[in-house]
């Protein structure tokens, strides 16, 4: 299992660093985005775009696991087409190439004849990560470094979670300090890079790597830092990073962090729900904050800033939500189909929704998302919500 998990750190590592140089350069960037449209595009946002960098790590995730576990290739699904249509208006099938300079030959297509462009990111895509930092070696030696059998798994991608924030690349800081952190609600530091592992035969999230490429920003050299999460929950076993285990909350404003009851929604939920968890929590002092990013919401409750996450519309994604969702199960929490929480039923990455056949639709969070803590703050918020 060592290995396996390694292997997909290195794999999001990798992404985070495609993430970081597509993001760097202003002229670069603009040959980046191109709008989605049909049965691709989310329902939630009027205007959905992808980048290139989303399809790049997506397919260069593929390509990596793929070749050190080829009976997983497959079973590799993400959020992107790897179609890309360039400014030129030209539809590309973006692949990754077995050495740099395949990989840069494409690109320079994809990238209007931008030699320098295809020869900076082809680098990237075939740089070395397997060697990962001191800290999260000392986290996996927890991990058995036993043979592991990869058949029957899949994996869920979602390459740049909240790629509005990625391309706007604005930032505004909530209220809420934990320790040397700060949640934000919505810019760069929202964006996550998502690998779930699932049970092809129960469905059930297994092995989650949540990714923040963007996590903390050094202003004299202008350059971002990374911070990985990861999580295991695999028959009977369970071991997850040091990193969720770091956060050391202290005094903000009037209330304490730690005592505090926070709901966090989606930037996008409507009034109806926010208003409504407001008017019902007011007077137990509990808090609803609204932030964006799904993979960061979901993150917030895995790390304690947040008890919960709620969800009650099909705006969410399996990519979203089957990394973070295995993460929250090996700390003992976990991730309800809003609609039918009242059966605690867990949702399911196996299988597409009933009665829907095609697009990105079939694969929605239909019944919106529960996400918690622990099994107690679960039977806590369930007695409020339909006590």
């Amino acid at each position: 299992m060592r290995s396996f998990l390694k292997a997909l750190l290195s794999a999001a590592e990798k992404a985070a660093l495609i993430a970081r140089a597509c993001r760097k350069e202003k002229d670069l960037f603009k040959l980046l985005i191109e709008e989605k449209v049909g049965d691709d595009k989310n329902a939630k946002f009027t205007v959905d775009f992808k980048t290139l960098a989303d399809v790049l790590i997506q397919e260069t995730i593929r390509h990596d696991l793929s070749l050190q576990y080829p009976g997983l290739a497959e079973n590799i699904k993400g959020e992107e087409s790897n179609m890309f249509t360039n400014t030129l208006n030209e539809t590309i099938k973006v692949k990754v190439g077995d050495t740099e300079q395949e990989t840069s030959a494409l690109l320079y297509k994809v990238l209007d004849r931008n030699q320098v462009a295809a020869d900076l990111l082809s680098k990237q895509v075939h740089f070395d990560t397997s060697q990962l930092s001191d800290d999260v070696q000392a986290d996996l030696k927890q991990v058995p470094d036993s043979n592991f059998n990869v058949d029957g798994l899949g994996i869920w991608i979602d390459p740049i979670d909240s790629t509005n924030n990625y391309i706007t690349g604005c930032s505004q800081v909530s209220r809420a300090v934990i320790g040397d952190q700060e949640i934000v609600s919505k810019g760069l530091q929202v964006v996550t890079v998502l690998i779930g592992v699932y049970d092809r035969h129960t469905g059930e999230p297994v092995i989650g790597i949540v990714h923040q490429p963007f996590a903390e920003h050094n202003e004299e050299t202008n350059s971002w830092r990374g911070q990985v999460y990861w999580g295991v929950n695999y028959q009977g076993e369970r071991y997850h990073s040091s990193s969720l285990k770091s956060c050391s909350p202290k005094e903000s404003g009037p209330t304490n962090f730690e005592d505090t009851h926070r709901i966090i929604v989606s930037s996008t939920e409507p009034p109806s729900l926010t208003d409504k968890l407001k008017d019902k929590f007011v007077l137990l002092l509990w808090e609803v904050i609204v932030l964006s990013g799904a993979g960061y919401k979901l993150l917030c409750v895995a790390r304690g800033w947040a008890k919960y996450y709620i969800t009650e519309r099909a705006s969410t994604y399996r990519w979203d939500s089957c990394a973070p969702h295995a993460i929250l199960r090996s700390l003992g929490g976990g991730c309800l189909n809003y609609s039918q929480r009242g059966n605690k039923t867990e949702v399911n990455y196996d299988k597409p929704n009933d009665g829907v056949v095609a697009g990105i639709a079939q694969w929605s969070n239909a019944g919106g998302l529960l996400a918690y803590q622990s099994q107690t703050d679960l039977d806590t918020i369930l007695t409020h919500l339909d006590g």
